[in-house]
C-alpha cells in the first residue's frame, strides 16, 4: 500500500468527481481518470478483503456481463476486432470491481457526485451553443439542431439527450426533496435550469430519448403527487406541462421534423427511403441472424458481420453502404452472445430496477429505465459514450442496495 486505506478513498472519491465532471465535457480526458481510479485501486492493496466483497449478487452480475463477452471470444470468427471490442467494454469490468470491493461513498458524497454531473452537463450545454453561435456568427452555417450541435464536443445527440435527461431528473430530484430547505432564489434558479436543460434536449432532437423523456418525467411526477395524496392536481399539472412542452418541441424546425419522419416511417410503410424504415428493416434482419444461432450467438463482434452479409442478401443498400449496426442493444447483445446474453441483460437491467423501487432510490430507478428505452434504438454498449456513462452511474447508485450499506438512500 502506498498511502493509507484512508487517502486511498479520498483519492478515490476525487477521481470519481473528476471523472463525472469531465464526462460530459471532454471524454478523453474522463477515460483518463478511469485509468486513475484502477491505479489507485491496484496500490492500494488488500486485495484479499476486495474479493470477498466482490461475492455480493450485483457485485457478481455486472461482472458477469463482462465475462460473457470473455466467453464470447472462444467462439468468435474475429478476433482482433473483439479484442477492441472488449478493450473499449472495460468499464463494465473497471467500476463494479472498484466501487463494489471498496467502502462505499457516503450520501454526501454521492450527492456531490450527482451535482457534479449536472453541473458539467450545463456548462458542456452552454459550450455546444457558444460554439454554434460562434459559428453561425463567422459562417451563417446553422448548427444549433441535433449532430451539428452534440458534435462541437464530439458527442452523438442520442448520447448527449441522454446525459442531459438523467442531469435534469438530478436536479428534479434533489429540488423536490430539498424543497423546504432552499430559499426563493435557488428554487427560481433551479426552474430556469431545468427549463433550459429540457429545451436543450429538444433541441438534440434525439427521438428515443425525447420519448422516454416524455414517459418517464409525468409518471415520475404523478407518483410524486399521488404519495402526496394530490392525483388530480398532479394529473392536470402533467398534462398542461405535456401539452407544453409539446408545443415547444413543435416550433423547433428540426425536431418537428424528426418526429414527422418517424411517424411517417410507421404509419406508411411505402416509404422505403427513409430512416425509420430502414431500421425496422435492421431488425428483421437482426433477428433472422439471431435464428442462426440462437443459444450462444455469433461470439464477441461476430455480429456486425453477420449484419453485414443480411444486408447483402436481402438488397438494403443504405444500410450496407452506411455499415449500420442493428440500432437495438438487446438484438445486438442477442446476436453476438445469443438468449443467454440477452436474458442476462435484461437480468442486470431489470433486477435492480425492481429492488430500487422497493427502497424509494428514484434517481436509480429512472437511470435504469432511461436506459433500457434508449437501447431499443441506440446500441449504447458498444459505444464509448455509453458504456462510460452506464458502467460509473450504474454501479455507484447500485451500492445504495446493498444491504451492509450502513448509509441512507440518496
Amino acid at each position: 500500500m502506498l498511502f493509507t486505506q484512508k487517502q486511498h478513498q479520498w483519492y478515490q472519491y476525487v477521481l470519481l468527481m473528476l471523472f463525472c465532471f469531465c464526462l460530459p465535457i471532454h471524454q478523453r480526458l474522463a477515460t483518463g481518470f478511469i485509468v486513475l481510479l484502477g491505479l489507485n485501486w491496484i496500490l492500494s492493496g488488500h486485495f484479499k478483503e476486495k474479493f470477498q466483497q466482490l461475492t455480493r449478487p450485483l457485485a457478481l452480475l455486472f461482472i458477469g456481463f463482462y465475462c460473457l463477452h470473455l466467453f464470447g471470444l472462444t467462439y468468435t470468427d474475429y478476433l482482433a476486432t473483439a479484442y477492441q471490442n472488449l478493450e473499449r467494454k472495460l468499464s463494465l469490468l473497471i467500476f463494479p470491481l472498484i466501487l463494489f470491493s471498496t467502502p462505499p461513498i457516503t450520501t454526501a458524497q454521492l450527492k456531490r457526485l450527482l451535482l457534479g454531473f449536472l453541473l458539467a452537463c450545463l456548462i458542456g450545454s452552454l459550450t455546444c451553443l457558444a460554439s454554434a453561435g460562434m459559428l453561425y456568427a463567422d459562417t451563417g452555417i446553422n448548427t444549433f439542431y441535433y449532430e451539428s450541435l452534440s458534435k462541437h464536443l464530439g458527442f452523438h445527440p442520442s448520447y448527449y439527450a441522454m446525459y442531459m435527461a438523467f442531469a435534469l431528473f438530478i436536479l428534479c430530484a434533489y429540488l423536490v426533496k430539498d424543497w423546504s430547505r432552499l430559499s426563493l432564489g435557488l428554487r427560481s434558479t433551479a426552474f430556469l435550469v431545468g427549463g433550459y436543460l429540457l429545451i436543450f434536449i429538444l433541441m438534440l432532437s434525439a427521438r428515443m430519448e425525447i420519448l422516454a423523456a416524455f414517459l418517464l418525467f409525468p409518471c415520475a411526477f404523478l407518483i410524486f403527487m399521488v404519495k402526496q395524496k394530490k392525483f388530480l392536481l398532479g394529473l392536470a399539472f402533467m398534462t398542461a406541462g405535456l401539452v407544453t412542452i409539446s408545443a415547444i418541441a413543435w416550433t423547433i424546425p428540426n425536431t418537428k421534423m424528426r418526429i414527422q419522419v418517424a411517424l411517417n416511417g410507421l404509419f406508411n410503410a411505402a416509404q422505403t427511403q427513409n430512416e425509420p424504415d430502414i431500421r425496422l428493416q435492421i431488425w428483421e434482419s437482426a433477428i433472422e441472424a439471431i435464428a442462426e444461432k440462437p443459444i450462444l450467438g455469433q461470439g464477441t463482434t461476430g455480429g456486425f458481420p453477420k449484419m453485414m452479409e443480411q444486408y447483402q442478401l436481402k438488397h438494403i443498400t443504405i444500410a450496407a453502404e452506411k455499415a449500420l449496426n442493428t440500432h437495438n442493444q438487446y438484438l445486438e447483445t442477442a446476436l453476438s452472445l445469443g438468449l443467454f446474453g440477452l436474458f442476462f441483460l435484461l437480468v442486470m437491467l431489470f433486477l435492480p430496477l425492481v429492488m430500487a423501487w422497493r427502497q424509494d432510490q428514484f434517481i436509480y430507478v429512472f437511470l435504469l429505465a432511461f436506459f433500457a428505452l434508449a437501447i431499443l434504438t441506440e446500441n449504447m454498449l458498444e459505444r464509448q459514450q455509453g458504456i462510460i456513462f452506464y458502467a460509473c452511474f450504474n454501479s455507484l447508485l447500485a451500492l445504495r442496495l446493498t444491504r451492509n450499506n450502513p448509509t441512507k438512500a440518496a
